[in-house]
């Protein structure tokens, strides 16, 4: 239940990351408008938050809320990637739009909870799947739009015949989705450049970003990222190019992942790491030491890539564990990118806040800044505080602002609401 909460007030008493002293932050009609002195506003609601840390609302670039908590009720015994993919399409042929709602109305329950604004979910698409899947999150983006920004992209369905099924992306559009994508490292190697050829141009003509899932294997040979680097130079369309897992990449020899490093970077085009689901699910044919099934990140990093983390899946086949909990997944993301040190830290927590609202398209309108929208999430943590002291406690979320009203608010909160 949405709290009744006043238009306009100040959060008083918050520390930034990083900030010896509290700060006040002006709030009105959803954006920030004064964020450092107090604003002299003596009629304006004030709350006091004790001191507690306060930072930008967590973004998720990458979830499948269509497939979440399919698991225990839709298994994967052998815990590959193959039977996931199996497994989910047998469900999609029996499953309905409202049984899609229903299991992704509890992942993003998961998500919001943990502190998480803004999420970026794919869709799949074609085949028994048709189109639930996109109508499920489009219903449930205008039923949540309030509390989280959600974008829906739209997956083509690889066929038979080593084919993307692409009509469905267009009337995904057409029904409003937020993006278009594919998996086409999955095709076989003749047919993938004309596919992503052709995935390009549908989004140019549909004026919507493209979302890839780009060579997620461990075989060297799986590599679409220097192709898609490529084409979205090409284009000149590398920021609103996102790829995801890119987990061949970390099998190359050094020389031909910095040349493929290089070229990402050249491009502008955005990568997402997605830790847990790589660590389940690749490197289970090596005997030791086991390969561990994760891009690159620490290069792409140092290349000046936007590298972001993100859950991919939650309590599916695909991985049957997760909370949505970003934080969690960046201190992970530190043990298994071996991100260093303080900065390490720092690095990881951008990579689950500034650095995805930029690849899903949000950044001009993101942050902890005048003019920014009020999404905000107020850690049970007191400051002074830094990113190690975040991710070595992960605090409760105390507060969860999106637009300026609370998603997430403890019982005081709720008694004590500026009026």
């Amino acid at each position: 239940m949405r709290l009744a909460w006043p238009v306009r007030y100040i959060l008083d008493n918050v520390y930034r990351l990083g900030d010896r002293a509290p700060v006040s932050i002006g709030v009105a009609g959803g954006e920030l408008t004064a964020v450092g002195a107090p604003p002299a506003a003596p009629e304006v609601p004030r709350l006091d938050l004790g001191g507690r840390v306060v930072i930008p609302g967590l973004v998720d670039a990458h979830q499948h809320l269509d497939k979440t908590h399919l698991f225990p009720t839709v298994g994967n015994e052998s815990g590959t990637l193959d039977e996931a993919i199996a497994v989910v399409h047998a469900h999609y042929a029996a499953c309905t739009v409202e049984e899609i709602m229903g299991r992704a109305r509890r992942g993003l329950d998961l998500a919001l909870a943990a502190g998480t604004t803004a999420i970026r979910s794919h869709a799949d698409t074609g085949g028994p799947a048709a189109l639930k899947g996109v109508e499920a999150l489009l219903r449930l983006r205008e039923a949540y739009r309030d509390r989280v920004r959600l974008q829906v992209v739209a997956m083509a369905k690889v066929l038979p015949d080593g084919t993307l099924a692409l009509a469905e992306l267009a009337e995904a559009a057409r029904m409003g989705a937020d993006g278009v994508g594919a998996a086409p490292w999955l095709l076989p190697r003749p047919n993938q450049t004309g596919a992503i050829d052709r995935l390009f141009e549908i989004a140019a003509q549909a004026g919507l970003p493209l979302d890839l899932h780009a060579d997620e294997s461990l075989d060297p040979a799986d590599l679409t990222l220097p192709y898609i680097a490529g084409r979205a130079r090409a284009l000149g369309c590398g920021g609103s190019v996102l790829v995801g897992h890119c987990c061949s990449l970390a099998v190359l020899p050094d020389p031909e992942a910095a040349r493929v490093i290089a070229a990402v970077a050249d491009a502008g085009v955005n990568v997402v790491t997605l830790p847990a689901v790589n660590l389940f699910l690749q490197g289970r044919g090596d005997r030791q030491p086991v390969r561990r099934g994760i891009t690159r990140v620490s290069e792409l990093l140092a290349a000046g890539v936007n590298v972001s983390a993100a859950s991919d899946n939650v309590r599916d086949p695909f991985y049957p564990f997760g909370d949505a909990d970003l934080l969690r997944l960046a201190a992970l993301t530190c043990s298994v990118a071996h991100l260093p040190g303080r900065g390490g830290m720092q690095a990881a927590l951008t990579m689950v806040t500034d650095a995805p609202a930029r690849a899903i398209g949000l950044g001009d309108r993101y942050g902890l800044r005048e003019g920014a929208w009020a999404d905000l999430v107020v850690l049970d943590l007191t400051g002074p505080a830094g990113p190690e002291h975040v991710l070595s406690s992960l605090p409760d979320r105390y507060l969860v602002l999106c637009g300026g009203v609370p998603s997430v608010a403890p019982p005081d909160l709720r008694s004590a609401a500026p009026a």
